[in-house]
């Protein structure tokens, strides 16, 4: 091979290189805040049962026998509270304080320590398997993914976000439900495989002010607030608020 072509070969690679680092960009910087304002009567109010964000609760928890953990109130198998043993369903229930001791920062991460369930990302969206079905690039729409009972999938191609549950920190999470199997009768098309409902805190849960802040590898870092309170006239408010910004990985 003369030297022009090794020269007209070497150029061309370098072209295909820079190209690629152009499309795949691998260093991306992130940017992302949420603010969730909801206010409730609570006559309205589910009864969420105990709260792990005290000492006091989490003795209470230990204490629990087994048949108080069997009867632990859901929502998500049938769309009204009744007890986990009475829900014709196989459920899984993570609660605020396992998310807290495991250090979980996203839904995928909660769900993916699950019996039957799977998680990948592709750097930009992060899909979940369900017993082996894991299609490429579904965007997640045959698991619907609820907040407090309200469909979050959006509307198009009913893309379910597992990554991050937009404008929502975990801290704001009290438990997550996890009804394995078809839901379809009731929820519709996108609960094939599984119903993911989380449930937010509600200001009697929180009881006060708090702010946290997190710095990571990769350039995260990360503030929010949360603010709760049950008023004597039965209205139960929350509020909270962050951001957070991440530069991502380098690859090249």
């Amino acid at each position: 091979m003369d030297g022009e072509s090794k020269k007209d070969q070497t150029g061309l690679c370098k072209e295909s290189r820079k190209m690629a680092a152009t499309i795949l960009n691998p260093r991306r910087r992130i940017k992302y805040n949420w603010i969730r304002v909801p206010v409730m009567a609570a006559a309205f109010c589910l009864v969420s049962g105990i709260s792990p964000t005290s000492t006091h609760a989490q003795n209470e928890v230990m204490e629990l026998t087994l048949d108080d953990l069997l009867n632990q109130p859901v929502s998500s198998a049938a769309k009204y509270a009744q007890r986990s043993s009475d829900a014709p369903a196989n459920i899984t229930i993570i609660t605020a304080e396992e998310m807290r001791r495991y250090g979980f920062r996203t839904l995928g991460e909660a769900i993916r320590t699950l019996t039957s369930f799977s998680t990948s990302s592709d750097h930009s969206y992060g899909y979940t398997g369900v017993r082996g079905f894991a299609r490429p690039a579904s965007y997640n729409n045959r698991v619907l993914i609820l907040l407090d009972g309200h469909t979050h999938n959006e509307n198009v191609l009913g893309a379910g976000e597992i990554g991050s549950v937009r404008y929502l920190d975990v801290a704001d999470v009290e438990r997550v439900e996890v009804v394995r199997g078809p839901g379809s009768s009731l929820y519709g098309t996108r609960a094939m495989l599984a119903v993911v409902n989380v449930v937010t805190k509600r200001g009697s849960a929180i009881e006060g002010a708090s702010g946290w802040g997190e710095i990571g590898s990769f350039g995260r870092r990360t503030v929010g607030v949360q603010y709760g309170h049950l008023f004597a006239n039965g209205l139960d408010v929350s509020l909270s608020g962050g951001w957070g910004e991440a530069d991502g990985a380098d690859y090249y």
